[in-house]
């Protein structure tokens, strides 16, 4: 008797905890309003497709400049290089001169 009553009591209790959601009405807004929101939200996925074009065109540029920016440094340094080479070739030449060999 004692667990019929506990389980009537717990069923009691998951009612009331539940009971509000056994309406299975849906509220529907207005023509005016939902006509309003349908807008608001063409509008909102326009600037979201827009924001995700520029977002790859931001992206392909990005990668094109740390590109040229690589080849730029690559470039420098070979330079940089020859330079170096060509000014110990003209010390040397200078030095042959003036008898200074090495």
């Amino acid at each position: 008797l004692f667990l019929i009553e506990t389980m009537a009591a717990v069923e009691e209790e998951q009612e009331d905890l539940y009971g509000d959601l056994d309406n299975n009405e849906i509220p529907i807004l207005p023509a005016a309003k939902r006509i309003k929101s349908s807008a608001s939200i063409s509008s909102l996925e326009k600037k979201l497709e827009k924001l995700q074009k520029r977002l790859l065109e931001v992206t392909k540029e990005n990668e094109a400049l740390k590109r040229n920016m690589g080849t730029l440094y690559r470039t420098a340094q070979s330079e940089l290089r020859r330079k170096d080479n060509e000014i110990l070739s003209l010390q040397q030449q200078l030095d042959e001169k003036n008898g200074l060999t090495t």
